[in-house]
């Protein structure tokens, strides 16, 4: 398929599965608790059900596009500035959450440090892309195991969570985006992987936390913070690293 053609076709399954997933949380869920309301349940579970499909028919048409890749030693401005800000959103994270996932005291001592680390990560990127000093091989694999810590906090606490939509589509989050990370951490140590894995990671990643952050800052700008099931730190870091994906697909796939 075209690159033009299958972009196109990505975008509106992209934005069909945002509009479903926003139906969904205004239409069918108590914003209260974040259960469906009783008599919604089917509803509800035929628009998450759909979103899933939408996000996975997104992945696959990239799995089918016709692309050309742009290699370079220097990052471009473009990815500099999305890293410039998944850093402070990392920072902001590290010195604000309140971790209250966490069962134990490890779990926080470790998504602090991790997280932290990710951030300098993050901003060495951003001082990179205009002093041209390199990062050692090493510090890519930073964001796959920052994403690895969350899903093991996340799961190791799910029991004293409540398994709604929202944790659902926030975990769901996470393991795309390691996916995602794991891809991007191979393409900077020159670890062979092919492209067309690399794009079909990057599209359903991009897909999937586009969804789930922005329907969650709609749901929560709209109820006045009303509607706040995850920690406003999440979302943040979330919307940066659905905005880093994006940049990153910019840059690197061009026809």
């Amino acid at each position: 398929m075209k690159f033009k053609k299958s972009t196109l076709v990505i975008c509106i399954a992209t934005l069909l599965a945002f509009v479903l997933r926003t139906l969904q949380i205004f239409c069918t869920i108590d914003q209260s608790t974040g259960f469906f309301i009783m008599e919604k349940t089917a509803l509800g579970t035929f628009l998450m059900v759909s979103v899933v499909i939408l996000c996975i028919a997104a992945a696959v048409v990239a799995r089918f596009c016709d692309f050309q890749t742009k290699e370079t030693e220097k990052e471009s401005k473009i990815i500099a500035i999305a890293s410039g800000i998944l850093a402070i959103s990392l920072f902001y994270e590290a010195f604000n959450e309140k971790f209250v996932f966490a069962n134990t005291t490890w779990q926080a001592t470790a998504m602090k440090t991790v997280g932290f680390l990710t951030a300098v990560y993050f901003a060495a990127i951003l001082f990179s892309a205009f002093f041209g000093f390199k990062i050692p091989d090493l510090c890519h694999i930073l964001p796959a195991i920052y994403m690895v810590i969350r899903i093991i906090c996340s799961f190791i606490s799910i029991g004293s969570l409540s398994l709604i939509t929202e944790n659902i589509f926030l975990i769901a989050s996470y393991c795309v985006s390691l996916l995602f990370f794991i891809s991007y951490a191979a393409n900077k140590c020159k670890v062979y992987m092919s492209g067309t894995s690399i794009y079909m990671r990057s599209v359903l990643a991009f897909t999937v936390c586009f969804v789930t952050a922005f329907s969650n800052l709609i749901a929560n700008a709209t109820s006045l913070g009303g509607y706040s099931h995850i920690p406003l730190t999440s979302q943040v870091v979330l919307t940066a690293i659905t905005l880093f994906i994006a940049a990153f697909n910019y840059k690197r796939f061009l026809k």
